[in-house]
């Protein structure tokens, strides 16, 4: 019996729009892992991610089947606070994966600028 060789990993990174935060998604060996940048320091070291629902496993297994870049913006008030009007702007990142039985999942990344300068989030999220 052959064993069959390792697969290479694979990241996909998605920066916020002000080229402050960045995000690193990892595939290897079926499995995701997400790192966190932020102005050159490390936020989150790499570590795994994944979701279990009650009728499938997506914490390992997972093929890569596509990405999709888009951006928002917008603007929203609030009704107390020093500033009344906010706006953000934010690259997303959306990979879809298959597990190991064929159910599909999304995973979307965006990292976000907002308020004031040197401000960023990130807002990750997994629709199916």
């Amino acid at each position: 019996m052959v064993a069959a060789p390792a697969s290479a990993a694979t990241t996909w990174t998605v920066t916020s729009p002000d080229g402050e935060t960045e995000v690193d998604v990892t595939l290897s060996d079926g499995d995701l892992s997400i790192a966190i940048h932020s102005d050159g320091t490390t936020l989150v070291q790499s570590t795994s991610i994944g979701i279990t629902t009650a009728s499938a496993d997506f914490t390992t297994g997972l093929s890569f089947e596509g990405r999709t870049d888009t951006t928002d913006s917008g603007r929203y008030g609030t009704t107390s606070g020093s500033r009344l009007s906010h706006s953000y702007a934010a690259s997303l990142m959306t990979l879809r994966f298959t597990n190991a039985n064929g159910g599909r999942s999304n995973s979307t990344f965006a990292p976000q600028t907002t308020g004031p300068p040197g401000y960023s989030s990130l807002a990750a999220y997994s629709p199916s």
